[in-house]
Parts: structure tokens; C-alpha cells; sequence
């Protein structure tokens, strides 16, 4: 003993002897206390006076006293307990006792977020476990570790130490320690948006925890088990298992555990619009949080009561708070709480006009949550980035934004995210004016906000929706919805919902001359809107306050609204909004004489415009958004007309026209295809094929008896899913392709670079802007320039130009032509401008119903007869002058391709086809359905002889009389007729190598569907309808294309778009010219006409318009009347025995655009 004691370690051997014999003799409760008060008062004096204190002590001290003791130093949070413990148990050399304490402080730096303390107190347990080869030690150590890195949002690593602690505890059959690693796993599951791996784990742990009897364990579980529904807003099934969990966790003093459920509890009343019960719950865990210095409980708390104060408006409130909050999650260094509150920040700073700001708070948000992995974040980042882009009018940007965020909030099922993103696209297409798609897919967010019981998310909804039917007239429905979304709004308190819903809620009364209505409910939008400091909603409210002043006469007064307005506006960058209200200060200096100044106006607000127009990217958004704000370039191009700035006039003119075609154009001479990702492309594709497919299936559904109505409806549903997934991969491909940064978009051309570069000189174009009370005629020549307002209004000119058509389609039912029409419509378009026609070619640049018109129907008197235009002048036509400046000095680049390739006689009834029989047609009247398929559109879209598709016999004459043609003008020929008249053929890539494209098939046109009705052949791999957007696919690089079907002149009629159709697409697809019809000619008709035109081309090598032109001339017959001046000067009459097309029907229909 005496060697001992004189030993150099006689304190740590004596120390040793100690825990060693006494091990666990831990006393009595009183005489525990009383040692660890002993202890304590010790320790106060310093580590010497606690040594010196065991040295004098005659009765040992039991290991299990000092394992309470740094038990209890984590449990109160007690620093002094936790250093005591830590000396004790260095002093006395026992190592399981030194784990367990460094264990124990290892659990009290965590919760104190101090991980790098923590993780040394970890690793020195770990390596004394194994030391002491205790494999549940080791497991616990690991475990703790994982802990602090989950905490600190690196769950790959917390992953791997979760995973060595699972083989460990299952190494030592520690079921309990087994199924803990389960939840702590599910809560990286649930953070990463792993809902179902999350549940199973958790279900897992909580199976093990009943049958052992752990009630904390089984608390903690239900309690993860409950966020897992709260995250997933399935509210009522969080609250029964944080009913189920909350006693236990009490009863266990597992006080952070109570604190979260009280938390959370608070969180789904915010949710659900019960403001008062949220602060209720943030009241009851916030002491619980405080006790236990749980730096992420406090946070959250703060960040519960921001978001009160946030949804209320209280921008300056809610930022206190978020920044509290933010204080403890970076002493937490907790990424997951750091991101939300950047992005709350974010949320403000737009809110409040700070887009810049609020973009890079969005991308550390962003950052945050992509390294934590969390799905849910990193949608809420995309979402809120996509919303400054919204905000700022960059709707492509936004788009992007949006379509990165769906897809996250989908996979973890995330209702109101989804509900979110699909509200913001859908005000997409509602601020580029596409209303119809914004109904539909308000739809959509409204079924994911019922679902989630989001007041604020339907409240938003009725809103919108109350906004399109506001806009589109239908003032009724809009003040219901608007009714709607009030009491929503109120049960969420939600300020910034109830000031825009008073703001519209005043637009309607506005728009029914209720002004003083309309002012009562701006006045209390204001209210709402100043209250939650919203930058918009005040912009918005002072400018309607100023239609109101300006309906009244009152422009004093509308102006200082305007001005407020545009001061907002501009702190916000919403060049739209400043746009408009240029536009209506412009009208006032324009009343009052200020012409200069109103001129300066008209020009900075279609800048703005131009500036939004190009970031839409997506020509379906350019062509809607120009639509929409089509009336605003109509203003300032007509009081350019008026005011005699015809030059500016004329590029404003251009501005508006074919806006979304020129620019497709400039994207099509560049070879996009390559750009794209091959397994982009091929989802396309099989999008494609399966929405052709179900639009077939859709159709023989609805012809069959009885109808199966439930089948049909699956069918549109998968149809409408296919749909929307398409466009959004067409987005992606967009975002994706590198090519597009490329493209070279033009400008509208000026009227002075229009005659220096583009026009020759025998050229004139008679471009025809039809506005609002007036029409007018910009004649342009290559050196000349001349506005002509014409002596018609446009909706009398409407009913003349149809009583033309009319007559000129009589010929169908026999009826006698009248040439009075035709001859009306010549006083109205061409007289007042005939004395500047001394050019032979004309190139008509129509707008609106003109564009149904062939002008070379148009007729005149001359020595006392009716002459027709078509004897005069070469006529052709184009979309715009910008588009045959693009023509002429990009096309012309190209070395066109060769040869012949035409399509006609397609089989449409395959079975008799196949038997030998006569061939019906396949006849589609018998559908009804409404919405889908080919079975839907109006019969007169699909043939040239009714509602089916019968079978075309001259049209596969047609092709092979211009095969001979082409043979007989020493060109290569393909003919590809009946069963060889497939969409197949028509898609290959051999399409490109060929000079003349010929389609004498059936057209379908509709604004939900155009196509070229191929053969229709049971099983093939395509439908046999070349569409739209397949022939856009295409890479043609033709001399001409000519449709030879019906009607392929029209399809959709856009105010400042024009004619969306095949001649567009074909034109894209890579042709300089394409030849259409206008209406619906038979078989023999379009064959005579067809052969005489390639004729005169290949043969008599005419040029296209020239040839086109004799075609009709010899159709007409002109040859027997010595009135035909241009075929005698090409001297060339070819006889014709009788007059059997003479009628315009026949040879007008034809019409030729491009160059």
C-alpha cells in the first residue's frame, strides 16, 4: 500500500480502487443528492478543490452517481455537472465510465449546438467502446455523431454513421438501439422527400418500441410519424399521432418532443387559417425550448410568428422576427432553418419592390436546401425565383423556374406546392392572354389547395379565375368569384388576398360605370394593400383609382393617380404595369393637344412591351401576349396615322404583325435538332405517338353503341396528362438546347430598309391595317411611301369581303355569280390607291378576314367590262414585310433541294382497301364526344366532300400527271400514292433532300388540331396524321411546298398573329413559298389547275408566281377572250376545248405565300 501510495499516480490508482470496488452502490436517493451537491460546491472552487474533495472522501462514489451527474448535466443543460463528471470519471480510470460520460457530453454540446465539442466527446467515447470491445457503445457514439451531421444538414454523412450504428447494434442484438437508427434514417427520409421509406421506417421502429415497452422511444416515433402527415398536409392524421405522442413524451420528460408537438400543432393551425389556436401552441413549446437552450426550437418559434405577421402583411414585424429566428439557426448551424428564412426574406424584399435582392436571397435559400437534400426547399426556391421573373414580365424565366418546381413538389406529393406552381403558370398564360389555358389550369391548383385545405391557396384561385372572367366580359361570374375568395381570405388573415381581391372587386364596378362603387372598394383594397406594404397591390389600386378619374373627364386627378401608380410600378420593375400607364398618359397629352409629348409616351410604352414580348421566348406566349396588348399597339400606331408619323406608323404596324412567325422563321434556319438531347427528343416523341394514339382511341370509342362514357373519359384524362407533360418536356428541351443561343431574332423592318434592301422594282406592297373605326392602306414601292385611309369601316368591309366568299362558294350549290361583290370590294381595297399601282407584281400583306380573301378575285370595269385583278397583276402575299425581308435575305442563302416528291390517294379505308373492294371513306359524323379527336371538329375542316374521309382517286392522278412533269423536265420524281401515302414516309429525313413537296390528301384544320390526313392503316407505328407540330419537326429544304388539300390556307385567326396553319408550318419547316387553298375545290379542279402550274414551272421554267398566275389565266379562259395581255406577252396559250373552271371557285382558291 505504502508503494501505492508514494507512486507517482497514487490518484489516479486510488480513484480507480474506488469505481472499481464500489461500482454501483449508488445509496439512496437523498444521499445521491447529497454527493452531487457536495460534488458541485466543489467544483465551484475549480477541478484542484473537486480532487482534493475526493481525496478526502471516506466512502467511495459509485460510478452510476457520476454517470446521473452527466446525465443530468445534458437533461438541465448544466455545464458545471457535465465538466464534474468529465473529471470524475478522468480521475478514476475507469473506462466504460469515461465512455459513458464522454457519451453523455457529447449529447449536451449537440443540444447546445457546439458540434465540434460534441464530435470530440463522440470520437473519445467511440474509441473507449472499443477499447472495451461494447459494441452497443460504439452503435450510441456513432449515433451521436450522425446526429450533428444531420443536424447541420450533411445527410450523406449522417447517413453512413446512421448505417455503422445499425451494424453494430444488430451486431450486438440491440433491437431498440436497431429500430432508433430506423426513425433517425426515416427523418433523413423525410427531409428528402422519401415519404414512403420514411413511414415504413418509422412503423418499423414503432412496432419494436411497443413490444419493448419504451414509451419515450414510441413517443419520439409517433411524433416523427405525425410530421411526416403534417409535412404531407394530411393535418388530421398529424394530430392523432401527436395526440398519441404527447402523453408519453410528458410522462418520459422528453421536454423537446413536447415542445415540437406543440409546435407543430401551432404550425397546422397557421395552416389552416387559425391564427389565434398557431400562437397558442408557439406559447406552450416556446418555455420548453427556452429550458432546454434548443437553439432549433427557438428558431422555429420566432419563424411561427413571422409567418403570422408575414401572411398579415406586418413586413416589418415579420422581418424582426425572421431575423431572430435566423440568429438561432445559424448558432444551430442549422441549413434547413437558414434556407426558409432566406427565403421568407427573399418573399419580402419582392414584396416590397427589391427584385434584385430578393434573387439572391432566393439562390442562398436555394444553396441551403440543396445541401441538405430537401426537395420541398429546393421547389419553394424555384417557385419564389420563378415569381421575381413573373413579377419583373419575364415570363419564359419564369416558366423554367416553375417547370423545376413542379416535379419536386410532385415526387413528395406536396398539394399546395403543386397548387402554387400551377396558380403562377396559370397567371402566365393569364398575363400573356391566353385565357382559356389559364381556367384550365387554375382548375388544376384549385384540386391541389382543396386537397391541402389551403383558405389563402383557394381564395387565390377564385381571384384569378374572378380576374379572367373580368377581362373576357363577364362581369357576373367575376364578382361572384371575387365574393368568394373575401371570406377565404379573411380566415387566413391574409391583408395582401383582401386588398387585390377589393382591387377587383373595384375593376368590375369600374367596367359597369358604377364609379363610385368602384372607388369604395379601391379605397378599402388600399387599406389592405398599404397595410402589408405590397408594392403591386398599391401600383395596381392607384392606377385603377385612375381609369376611374379618367372616365370622369377628370385628368388632373387621373394623372396624380398614375403617377403613384408608376412610382410603384418602377420600384417593382413591372415594365407591364409602366407600359400602361405611358400608354394612359400618352391619351391624356393627346387630349390636350401635346402631341410631342403623347408621342414620347406611345414610344417608351411600346418598349416596354417589345422588352416583354421578346423575353417570352415561346411562340404560343408571344403569339398570346401580343393578342392581348394588340389594342395597345392599335392605339399608338393609329395616332401615328393620324398625327402623320407615318414612318414610325409603319414599324408600329409591323410590329404587331406575325410577331411569333418572323421569329420562328430566324429559329428554323438554324438546325435546332442538333442541339437537342437525344433522350429528350425521344420522350417527345413517344409523347406524340400516344397522344395520336388516344385521340384515335378516343374517337372509335365515342362512334361505337352503346358508348361506353367511362372509358372515354379515362382516355381524355390520360389524353389531357399526356398533353401537359409534352408541353412541358418542349419547355425543357427549350431550357436545354444550346442552339437557341444562337438565333439571330429580327427586328420589324423600318420603311426605309424595307425599299432600299428588300423591295425591286416592279414591286408594290399594299399592306392593310384594319383598326378600330378605321381602315387604311400603307402603299409601299421602292420609292415610294403612301398611307391611304380607305373609305370603309372595317365591320362594313367584314360583311363585304363575306358576301364575296359567299358568292364565290354559291358555285356549290349552283347559284348564280354575281360579279356587284367583287367589284365592291375593289372600290373598297384597291380603288383608293389604284392610281399608285403602275407595278406589275403586287404583294398583298393581309389582316383579318382579307386573309380569307383571294384578291385576284377582286374585279373592276374597264371599257365597259368587269376585269378581274388577276388580268392585271401578278398577285402574291405575305405575312408581313418583315417576313419577305427574311425570305430574301436568308432563304436566298440556302442551296434549295432537288426533285419531286408528292403524296396523294391515301388509303382511308383500309379493310376494303385490303380486300379489293370499293373503298367508303372513314367517316367520322358518327361521333359524341366533344373536346378530343379528329371525330370533334366541324365536318366542312375534314375534306374536300363532306364530313368523312373519302377516297381522293384524281388526287393521286394529280401526282403522278406532275411525276411525268418533272420526268419530262429531266428532274428525278417520287410518287408516294395509296398504301405508300403514309406518315411514315412523310416524316424521314429524306424530306430534306427533295426541291418540290406535294401534299393532294384531305386537311383537317381546327384550333385544337391541323393535320394532313395521311393513310389511315390499322397498327402502323403513326396515326396518319401529319400534324402541326410534326411538320414543324420536319427539316425541309424545298424550293416550294404546295397543299393541295383543303382549306390549307386558314386555321387559326389571331388580330396581330394572323393565320396560324400549315402554310406557317411548312414555311418553318424550311420552304421559302408554299401554295394553299382558301376553301374547298374538287378533285378534277385542283388537278387541272396543279398540272398547268408545274408546267408552266418546270417546263416552261416560269418563275413560281408567274406560273401560278397562267395557270389560273388558262383557267379562266382568257385565251378565247383577247383580254388575256400577260399570256400574250409570255406567248403562250394553251387551248382549252371548253370553260368547265372558269368560275373563280375553281382558280381563285389557290393562293401563293413566301417568296
Amino acid at each position: 500500500m505504502t508503494s501505492l501510495i508514494n507512486c507517482k499516480h497514487w490518484k489516479v490508482l486510488f480513484f480507480f480502487l474506488v469505481f472499481l470496488v464500489f461500482p454501483v452502490c449508488p445509496g439512496t436517493g437523498a444521499d445521491n443528492n447529497d454527493i452531487t451537491g457536495e460534488i458541485l460546491k466543489a467544483y465551484e472552487s475549480g477541478e484542484k478543490r473537486l480532487i482534493q474533495y475526493l481525496s478526502e472522501k471516506t466512502s467511495p462514489i459509485a460510478a452510476a452517481v457520476v454517470e446521473e451527474i452527466a446525465r443530468e448535466g445534458f437533461e438541465k443543460r448544466d455545464i458545471n455537472r457535465v465538466h464534474a463528471a468529465g473529471i470524475l470519471s478522468r480521475e478514476s480510470g475507469n473506462k466504460r465510465l469515461q465512455a459513458a460520460v464522454a457519451l453523455e457530453s457529447g449529447h449536451y454540446f449537440q443540444a447546445l449546438s457546439l458540434y465540434t465539442e460534441a464530435r470530440q466527446q463522440y470520437d473519445r467515447a467511440a474509441l473507449l467502446y472499443e477499447e472495451l470491445n461494447d459494441l452497443p457503445g460504439q452503435a450510441k457514439a456513432c449515433e451521436g455523431i450522425g446526429r450533428s451531421n444531420f443536424y447541420r444538414g450533411d445527410n450523406a454523412a449522417a447517413r453512413r454513421l446512421y448505417d455503422q450504428a445499425r451494424k453494430l447494434y444488430l451486431a450486438s442484438r440491440h433491437n431498440a438501439g436497431v429500430a432508433r437508427i430506423d426513425r433517425l434514417l426515416g427523418d433523413i427520409f423525410l427531409r428528402t422527400g422519401a415519404y414512403a421509406q420514411a413511414r415504413k421506417n418509422y412503423e418499423a421502429a414503432l412496432k419494436v418500441y411497443r413490444q419493448s415497452r419504451l414509451p419515450a422511444e414510441e413517443g419520439n416515433t409517433l411524433r416523427s410519424m405525425g410530421d411526416l402527415y403534417l409535412r404531407t398536409r394530411k393535418f388530421d392524421q398529424a394530430r392523432q399521432m401527436y395526440d398519441q405522442a404527447l402523453p408519453l413524451l410528458i410522462k418520459e420528460n422528453e421536454t423537446i418532443g413536447e415542445a415540437d408537438i406543440y409546435r407543430n400543432r401551432g404550425q397546422i393551425e397557421l395552416r389552416t387559417g387559425n391564427i389565434a389556436a398557431a400562437l397558442k401552441m408557439y406559447e406552450k413549446a416556446e418555455p420548453l425550448y427556452e429550458k432546454m437552450k434548443w437553439a432549433i426550437g427557438r428558431g422555429n418559434i420566432f419563424l411561427g410568428r413571422a409567418e403570422i405577421f408575414f401572411y398579415a402583411g406586418n413586413n416589418d414585424q415579420a422581418s424582426r422576427l425572421y431575423d431572430q429566428a435566423f440568429a438561432e439557426y445559424e448558432k444551430a448551424e442549422d441549413p434547413e432553418g437558414q434556407g426558409f428564412v432566406y427565403r421568407r426574406r427573399g418573399l419580402i424584399s419582392m414584396r416590397t419592390g427589391d427584385n434584385e435582392n430578393a434573387l439572391d436571397l432566393f439562390g442562398k435559400a436555394l444553396a441551403c436546401y440543396v445541401r441538405i437534400e430537401d426537395p420541398l426547399g429546393q421547389a419553394d426556391g424555384y417557385k419564389a425565383t420563378g415569381d421575381v421573373h413573373f413579377y419583373t414580365r419575364d415570363h419564359a424565366k419564369a416558366l423554367e423556374m416553375y417547370d423545376r418546381a413542379l416535379p419536386l413538389y410532385a415526387k413528395i406529393e406536396e398539394p399546395v406546392g403543386q397548387g402554387n406552381v400551377y396558380r403562377s403558370m396559370g397567371e402566365i398564360f393569364y398575363f400573356t392572354g391566353d385565357y382559356e389555358k389559364s381556367l384550365e389550369i387554375y382548375d388544376k391548383a384549385m384540386f391541389f389547395y382543396r386537397k391541402a385545405h389551403s383558405p389563402i391557396g383557394e381564395g387565390n384561385v377564385y381571384r384569378s379565375i374572378g380576374d379572367v372572367y373580368y377581362v373576357t366580359g363577364r362581369y357576373n361570374e367575376a364578382l361572384e368569384m371575387q365574393k368568394s375568395a373575401l371570406p377565404l381570405y379573411r380566415r387566413a388573415n391574409s391583408v395582401v388576398g383582401l386588398g387585390d381581391a377589393y382591387r377587383s372587386l373595384g375593376d368590375i364596378h369600374y367596367k359597369l360605370k358604377n364609379y363610385q362603387a368602384a372607388m369604395a372598394n379601391y379605397e378599402e383594397g388600399l387599406t389592405y394593400s398599404k397595410k402589408a406594404n405590397s408594392t403591386i397591390g398599391q401600383g395596381n389600386i392607384y392606377q385603377s383609382m385612375g381609369d376611374v378619374y379618367l372616365a370622369r373627364g377628370e385628368y388632373e386627378r387621373a394623372w396624380v393617380m398614375l403617377e403613384k401608380a408608376l412610382e410603384f410600378y418602377t420600384k417593382m420593375s413591372d415594365i407591364e404595369s409602366e407600359a400602361y400607364i405611358a400608354f394612359k398618359k400618352a391619351a391624356v397629352l393627346e387630349k390636350e393637344g401635346k402631341n410631342d409629348d403623347a408621342l414620347k409616351l406611345y414610344e417608351e410604352g411600346v418598349s416596354k412591351l417589345e422588352k416583354i414580348r421578346r423575353q417570352a421566348v415561346f411562340a404560343e406566349l408571344k403569339r398570346s401576349y401580343m393578342e392581348k396588348v394588340y389594342d395597345l399597339y392599335e392605339t399608338a400606331a393609329v395616332f401615328m396615322l393620324e398625327h402623320r408619323y407615318e414612318d414610325k406608323a409603319f414599324l408600329y404596324i409591323e410590329s404587331m404583325r406575325a410577331r411569333a412567325f418572323l421569329d420562328q422563321l430566324s429559329e428554323g434556319r438554324v438546325d435546332l435538332a442538333k442541339g437537342i438531347d437525344p433522350s429528350l427528343k425521344q420522350k417527345r416523341d413517344l409523347l406524340e405517338r400516344n397522344i395520336s394514339l388516344l385521340a384515335r382511341q378516343i374517337t372509335e370509342e365515342s362512334g361505337k353503341e352503346p358508348v361506353d362514357h367511362e372509358r372515354i373519359d379515362n382516355l381524355k384524362r390520360a389524353h389531357a396528362q399526356i398533353e401537359d407533360d409534352l408541353e412541358a418536356i418542349k419547355r425543357e428541351i427549350r431550357y436545354k438546347n444550346p442552339l437557341y443561343s444562337s438565333v439571330q431574332y429580327p427586328e420589324p423592318i423600318s420603311r426605309e430598309n424595307l425599299q432600299r434592301d428588300i423591295l425591286k422594282n416592279d414591286e408594290l406592297i399594299l399592306e392593310y391595317f384594319l383598326a378600330r373605326g378605321a381602315c387604311y392602306c400603307l402603299v409601299v414601292g421602292k420609292n415610294r411611301y403612301e398611307v391611304i385611309k380607305l373609305p370603309v369601316l372595317p365591320e362594313i368591309l367584314e360583311k363585304h369581303v363575306q358576301a364575296h366568299l359567299n358568292q364565290i362558294q354559291g358555285k356549290l350549290k349552283g347559284a348564280y355569280y354575281r360579279e356587284e361583290t367583287a367589284i365592291q370590294l375593289y372600290t373598297d381595297l384597291i380603288g383608293p390607291v389604284e392610281k399608285m399601282l403602275q407595278e406589275n407584281a403586287l404583294i398583298i400583306v393581309p389582316q383579318g378576314i382579307l386573309a380569307h380573301l383571294p384578291f385576284e378575285s377582286l374585279m373592276f370595269k374597264q371599257a365597259g367590262r368587269a376585269i378581274y385583278l388577276l388580268e392585271k397583276f401578278n398577285i402574291k402575299y405575305v405575312q408581313s414585310a418583315s417576313v419577305l425581308a427574311m425570305l430574301r435575305t436568308q432563304y436566298k442563302q440556302n442551296i434549295p433541294g432537288q426533285g419531286f416528291i408528292g403524296f396523294g390517294d391515301p388509303v382511308y379505308d383500309y379493310e376494303n382497301f385490303k380486300a379489293g373492294k370499293p373503298e367508303k371513306g372513314s367517316n367520322w359524323k358518327g361521333s359524341k364526344t366533344t373536346g378530343y379527336g379528329f371525330a370533334l371538329l366541324p365536318q366542312k375542316h375534314y375534306t374536300r366532300a363532306g364530313g368523312q374521309l373519302e377516297r381522293l382517286i384524281g388526287s393521286g392522278e394529280e401526282v403522278r400527271e406532275i411525276e411525268k412533269i418533272f420526268r419530262e423536265g429531266a428532274e428525278t420524281g417520287i410518287t408516294r400514292l395509296r398504301i405508300e401515302s403514309q406518315e411514315e414516309y412523310a416524316r424521314t429525313e429524306d424530306m430534306g433532300k427533295y426541291g418540290y413537296i406535294h401534299f393532294s390528301t384531305h386537311g383537317i384544320l381546327d384550333a385544337r388540331f391541323q393535320a394532313i390526313a395521311l393513310s389511315q392503316i390499322p397498327g402502323a407505328r403513326e396515326d396518319g396524321f401529319l400534324t402541326l407540330g410534326e411538320i414543324m419537326n420536319s427539316r425541309y429544304n424545298a424550293q416550294l411546298v404546295v397543299l393541295s388539300a383543303c382549306e390549307t390556307g386558314l386555321g387559326r385567326m389571331d388580330r396581330g398573329e394572323g393565320v396560324t396553319g400549315l402554310t406557317r408550318a411548312v414555311m418553318y419547316a424550311g420552304t421559302p413559298a408554299a401554295v394553299v387553298s382558301l376553301w374547298s375545290v374538287s378533285d378534277e379542279g385542283t388537278k387541272e389547275l396543279m398540272v398547268r402550274f408545274y408546267k408552266n414551272l418546270i417546263i416552261r421554267k416560269m418563275r413560281k408566281d408567274d406560273a401560278l398566275r397562267l395557270a389560273k389565266l388558262e383557267l379562266l379562259g382568257l385565251h378565247q377572250s383577247g383580254r388575256g395581255q400577260f399570256l400574250r406577252s409570255v406567248k403562250i396559250v394553251d387551248a382549252l376545248p371548253d370553260l368547265p373552271y372558269s368560275h373563280p371557285f375553281f382558280w381563285s382558291a389557290f393562293v401563293m405565300y413566301g417568296e
